[in-house]
C-alpha cells in the first residue's frame, strides 16, 4: 500500500468481497492498523489466499486503507486497492 497523501501515520486497513469471497478464496482481514515511519512512501500488507482444487475464473476482491472518524463513529475509506485472484487448477 502506498502512503496516502494526507497528514497521519496509522491507518485501518480491511478487506471486502467482490467476486471473491472471504474464508473461501482468501482470509478477510479486520480492522489492523498499520503505521508509516517518518519518510517512508509504502508498506506490505498480507492477505492469505485460500487454495482448492476447483477451477475457477479470475476473482477479485478489495482492500480498504482509511481512518477512524471518532466524531462519525465508523471507517472512512481513504484509497481503495483491487486485488485479482487467479487460479491455478
Amino acid at each position: 500500500a502506498r502512503r496516502p497523501a494526507i497528514a497521519a501515520d496509522q491507518f485501518v486497513w480491511w478487506t471486502s468481497d467482490h467476486t471473491a469471497i472471504g474464508d473461501e478464496d482468501y482470509i478477510p482481514i479486520g480492522q489492523p492498523v498499520v503505521g508509516f515511519a517518518s519518510g517512508e512512501e509504502a508498506e506490505t500488507l498480507h492477505i492469505p489466499l485460500i487454495n482448492d482444487s476447483l477451477p475457477e475464473p479470475q476473482e477479485t476482491f478489495y482492500v480498504f486503507l482509511g481512518r477512524h472518524n471518532a466524531q462519525l463513529g465508523r471507517l472512512e475509506p481513504i484509497m481503495r486497492i483491487r486485488v485479482d485472484i487467479n487460479d491455478d487448477e
